[in-house]
């Protein structure tokens, strides 16, 4: 990712393919491949207030998170409940202007228009708030219903499927934004290389990414579907 500057240190990568199985050993990072492991903890899956107990662990080198042995991508249609998908939906939609205000501003820094996509768009929330005069719309998410409503907010392009199995071709997008999505993907390395196959010569890449040693993911509503997450990035780890 050393051609795109990288805009945001909070937070890295989105969603991959979900017919690839993840890595089953906990023995390599799957992110800068380290070698230098710890076990980091074991939780329940918060969110839906389930019992059974996953266990984490830690690179001591680029700080990445990863669950062991994650559900399988079969298995998720059991965890991605209708529930859990009317509140990611009602989290992006209320006070939209407002909720999105500070990624809006962080753009505006380095880009004013041109082609922006972003990867879980949701019904369109974010997008919503972009003036089409300037940017052109386009979006990725899997749940079909949820991304027909994204198109008819927002008017936006919306490809419905895995993320790296969009049709987009190279050098596509200006701007790529991926909010609270990386954390769900089976392969971060696989996606983060489309990423930058479609960003443009001087494009950015805006992501946000649970913060694992903050109290929040633990202590009340860490999920099983977040199978990566990071804390304090190492960037020399992520390049």
């Amino acid at each position: 990712m050393s051609e795109h500057e990288t805009v945001k240190g909070s937070e890295v990568w989105i969603s991959g393919n979900a017919q690839r199985e993840p890595a089953k050993t906990a023995l390599q990072c799957p992110l800068c491949e380290g070698n230098e492991i710890s076990e980091f903890s074991s939780a329940p899956d918060r969110f839906h207030l389930r019992t059974q107990r996953y266990r984490l662990t830690r690179c001591n080198h680029c700080t990445c998170v990863w669950l062991v042995s994650p559900p399988l991508p079969g298995e998720m249609s059991h965890h991605y409940s209708e529930d859990y998908h009317n509140a990611i939906v009602k989290a992006g939609e209320t006070s939209a202007a407002a909720r999105w205000e500070q990624q809006r501003a962080m753009i505006s820094r380095f880009k004013k228009g041109g082609n922006i996509l972003d990867i879980g768009c949701s019904s369109g929330g974010f997008l919503s708030t972009l003036n089409a005069a300037n940017w052109r719309l386009h979006g990725i998410e899997i749940a079909p219903e949820t991304a027909e409503k994204a198109r008819l907010a927002t008017g936006a392009e919306v490809f419905t499927g895995e993320a790296t199995e969009a049709p987009f071709l190279p050098d596509s997008f200006d701007v790529i934004t991926c909010f609270d999505v990386l954390e769900h993907v089976y392969d971060p390395r696989q996606f983060l290389s489309k990423v930058q196959e479609w960003l443009r010569p001087g494009g950015i890449y805006y992501v946000m990414l649970p913060n694992i040693d903050s109290w929040v993911p633990i202590g009340t509503d860490w999920s099983c579907q977040d199978i990566y997450s990071i804390s304090r990035p190492n960037p020399s780890g992520m390049s």
